[in-house]
Formats: C-alpha cells, structure tokens, sequence
C-alpha cells in the first residue's frame, strides 16, 4: 500500500497532466503539500498509508494552520489538502474523506482592494513616457517602450499580471482592438483597447522586437518575462514617483473602481475581469462608496448653507 507521502506525489502530477492545471496553481499545491507532509511528520504519519489520516489529525491540522497563518493563507491551504483527500475518495483509495467530519468556520476580515489614485496613476505614466524620451540606447528605449506598453495595457484592461505575461501575439488584434485573453481555469474572455494611445503604445514597443518568439512581452534574451520581473519594475518606478508600495494587481482594482465610478454596469466589469462569480466583483462596490463618501466630505454641502 502507497505511503500518503506517494499518493501526494501522484496527486499533483495528476493536476498537473490530467486536470492541466496552471503552473502557479500547482506551485501553489507543492508549498500546500510539503506543509501538510511536514505536519504529518510530527505524528511519524508521512509513510503511513493515507487511510489512516483521520478526524482528528485533520482537526490537528486545521488549528494548528490557525495558529500560524492568517484566515485567507489558513484556507487556501486546507482547500488544497481538502482537495487531496477528495481525490483519494474518489479513486476509492481511502472510504471517506476525514474533512466531511469538520466543521470549518474561518472568519476572514473584509479588506478593501488597494487602488491607485488618479494623480498616482499619471504620475507614473509621465514617468515612463519620460523614460523614453530620455533613452541612449536601442537597449534603453526597448525597455522604456515595453514598460509603457506594460502600464497602458494594466490600467487600460484590467487584465491579471500572470495573464500580461502569457499574452500571445497570436490574441493581439491591434486592427479591431481587442486582446483575447486566457483567465483562470482556462476560461477565455476578449477584452478592448478603446483607447488610441493604448494601441498605440503596443505598437511602438511591437515594433522595437527582433524575436520571434510567440510571447509578447519578453526580455532582451528574446525569453517571455516572469511574473516576478514585471513586478519588480512597477515596485521600482512606483517608489520613484509615488513612493509607496505599488503592486500590478492594484492597476487592476484601479481599472475596476474607475469603470464602477463612470457608472458602468458591474456584470459588464464582472465580464472584463474575468471573475467567474458576481461576488467578487461586487467587493468593488465598498471602494466606489468610499469615493462617494470622500467627494461629499470634500463638496462639504451643509457648510455652503447659512444657519
């Protein structure tokens, strides 16, 4: 009989090969996996057969993730462990999944999306349009075109940084302005470019490139860029102009309370983001009332009138 150690092994190589599941998401499970197998390490568990893996090892593992780990972290990893277990079940390799017998009721603290204010968002645009104007090099100036295509196209699309990065030349469609998109899940969606100057931007790094690789945006070794490089340049340039912490995905809270604030129907934002339940999108809701808030305070209507 396999260890649980070995049936964690062949369970991620099924999501990898048969459920095909996104690199990120099964880098995600590994971290999830390793915890879990070193947990298991504590009760001499991890060449044990998965079978006996019961109630209350489980319930052993859930309140010690509680102790260790914010709500949001806690229940992605039980998630993915729950998952395991489902998947054993249904391989009729154990006869119940031992998370049926808990009770899990994890609290998450409502946190509103970090979004960029407009004179942030200029001010880094100007930034990297004067990155270009200020190049000496063939080098320097792909670079500076890249960025601006990088910016226009998060702030222009709303699109996840792991989905910019994997973008083909093959879903560009600069004529009628519409990118395709592959979300999460592998679920497609099309968005526009509306906007000139967004067209405009990709088409001036466009023709900067001498690769012929399928991926659009690239480094100068002709290699798709990595998450981890476009996140490194967004920090770098929001501490010089803002200063602050800048992340890619706050274009995307950005482009979703400005849509949300030009009064634009939230199921049609839920559609650009790709968001596969109305909820999510909704959270968008709570910025657009803070901003709501802030021009009442601002207008300072009561004040105008004489008591």
């Amino acid at each position: 009989m396999k260890s649980i150690a070995t049936e964690i092994q062949d369970y991620l190589s099924n999501c990898e090969h048969q459920k095909k599941l996104s690199p990120n998401t099964i880098r995600a499970y590994k971290i999830d996996a390793k915890y879990f197998l070193s947990f298991l390490s504590q009760y001499q568990l991890q060449n044990e057969p998965a079978s006996k893996i019961g109630k209350e090892i489980i319930q052993h593992f859930v309140d010690n993730l509680l102790v260790h780990y914010a709500p949001r972290t806690c229940k992605r990893k039980i998630a993915c462990i729950k998952a395991f277990f489902n998947y054993l079940e249904f391989e009729d390799i154990i006869p119940i999944n031992p998370f049926r017998k808990i009770r899990l009721k994890i609290k998450e603290a409502q946190t509103l999306p970090k979004v960029m204010k407009h004179s942030e968002t200029t001010e880094q645009l100007r930034y990297v349009y004067q990155m270009a104007n200020n190049t000496k090099t063939k080098r320097q100036l792909f670079y500076a075109k890249r960025a601006i295509a990088v910016y226009e196209l998060l702030l222009g699309t709303g699109m996840r940084i792991g989905e910019l990065c994997h973008l083909k030349l093959s879903s560009l469609d600069l004529d009628n302005q519409t990118i395709r998109i592959l979300g999460k899940g592998g679920k497609e969606r099309i968005v526009y470019l509306v906007s000139d100057i967004v067209v405009d931007a990709v088409k001036a790094y466009l023709k900067l490139r001498t690769s012929h690789s399928e991926f659009i945006f690239i480094n100068w070794n002709n290699c798709r860029m990595r998450e981890e490089s476009i996140r490194s340049i967004i920090l770098s340039i929001g501490e010089r102009t803002v200063h602050r912490r800048i992340t890619p995905h706050m274009f995307r809270h950005t482009f979703a309370t400005m849509l949300l604030e030009s009064n634009v129907d939230i199921s049609y934002i839920q559609e650009l983001l790709g968001h596969s339940s109305i909820r999510t999108t909704q959270i968008y809701l709570h910025l657009s009332n803070t901003s709501i808030r802030s021009a009442l305070i601002q207008a300072n209507l009561r004040n105008r009138l004489i008591s």
